[in-house]
């Protein structure tokens, strides 16, 4: 049976969100303040701070380094952060 392209997009999102998972987690540990979640810290921020939220989620880790890449990024790529 052929791999239908809902079925494609679908592990193409689950890939995305198991390669972007240690890269932000580790952006947003290194700066947030010392003892902080940060994974709370953004869900509160959010428009409902009772919806339940996944580090593996490609939709909130997207949305994560949306609103907070400027701050959590300044040493990891020099002066182009603010580029693009």
């Amino acid at each position: 049976m052929a791999v239908s392209n809902r079925d494609r997009v679908g592990k193409a999102l689950e890939l995305l969100g198991a390669g972007l998972s240690p890269f932000v987690d580790g952006e947003m540990r290194a700066a947030a303040p010392a003892g902080s979640d940060w994974v709370a810290a953004v869900a509160a921020a959010g428009p409902g701070p009772t919806r339940k939220v996944s580090v593996g989620d490609p939709q909130f880790l997207l949305k994560t380094l949306w609103d907070y890449w400027t701050p959590s990024s300044a040493g990891s790529s020099g002066g182009a952060s603010g580029a693009w």
